[in-house]
């Protein structure tokens, strides 16, 4: 139900270092999308834990139910949605990388995770229990995460293979993923709100920035239509500071960017630009420099 793609620790580590002494902008991670929501994940059961240990069941069981919306939305993007053409990850990793997730079950581990998450809806939703929170809670959690691992073991090489093969990573997310968030009203601006609301608490707690990490992958594979709503929900949510880091990291690199294609340009033009040539000078013709000419003609 709740999956990843690449180590987050990966992740996040390569963001840290190209932001600190990469020698350039930070250059957003598509896949980065689905790799930080496993810290939306962890994070959000890190938050129930803690209702729960502090006694406060109706804190708990409102984030519950959050994060068990979030998860059911991240599961559509791993497997696919009835009635949409989106593919989902599975099928794109499937399809480009042997197999891995068919080969692997991870389908079928979603399957047993619901099972013990039903045993948790029951002690939120249809029998109230604390004690009982207690007890089951920390199963569900640290069954969760062992799955979270699992499908960072298979997918990590998977994706990197396909990445490095020449597969169209970025285009792929565009069409086969991020299109399952939008299939349905009001999924898609609580997944970005969600997930920035448990990331802004979960920040740089051990040096990774996952809130401009998460969100400049985001603005990666958004239109510029898009990306017009997706940034005011994100601006609704963090608070100014981190809105702003993370709005400079997509500056800095479109202006790294924008450089580059310029220099190019300007290299490119620079090579069009013939030598003085077939002048008769002293009754020969050849290619000169400008300063070979000069220097003829004024000796």
């Amino acid at each position: 139900m709740v999956a990843s793609v690449v180590s987050t620790e990966s992740t996040n580590s390569t963001a840290s270092k190209s932001s600190s002494g990469g020698g350039g902008a930070p250059k957003p991670m598509p896949m980065a999308v689905m790799r930080n929501a496993h810290e939306v994940i962890r994070g959000a059961m890190d938050d129930i834990q803690e209702s729960i240990d502090n006694g406060d069941f109706e804190a708990a069981r409102a984030a519950w139910t959050q994060f068990n919306r979030f998860s059911d939305l991240h599961m559509k993007m791993e497997e696919g949605r009835k009635g949409s053409n989106a593919k989902g990850l599975f099928a794109m990793v499937d399809e480009h990388a042997d197999k891995a997730a068919r080969k692997a079950g991870l389908r079928d581990h979603h399957m047993n995770l619901y099972e013990l998450e039903e045993d948790v809806v029951d002690i939120f939703d249809k029998a109230p229990d604390i004690d009982r929170a207690r007890e089951v809670y920390p199963i569900f959690r640290q069954e969760n995460e062992s799955h979270l691992k699992e499908e960072e073991d298979v997918l990590m090489p998977a994706i990197q293979k396909m990445i490095k093969s020449g597969v169209p990573v970025k285009k792929y997310i565009e069409t086969d993923i991020i299109p399952l968030l939008l299939a349905k009203e009001g999924d898609m601006e609580f997944f970005i709100k969600f997930s920035n609301e448990v990331l802004i608490r979960h920040d740089n707690v051990d040096g990774k920035p996952r809130v401009r990490v998460w969100n400049h992958a985001l603005w990666s594979v958004a239109t510029p239509e898009q990306w017009k709503e997706w940034d005011a929900w994100i601006k609704e949510v963090l608070p100014e500071g981190k809105y702003a880091e993370v709005d400079n990291a997509i500056q800095a690199f479109r202006n790294e960017q924008k450089a580059k294609k310029q220099a190019k340009k300007d290299a490119e033009a620079a090579k069009e630009v013939p030598p003085i040539a077939n002048i008769d000078v002293g009754g020969r013709s050849r290619s000169r420099s400008p300063k070979q000419f000069f220097k003829k003609i004024f000796s």
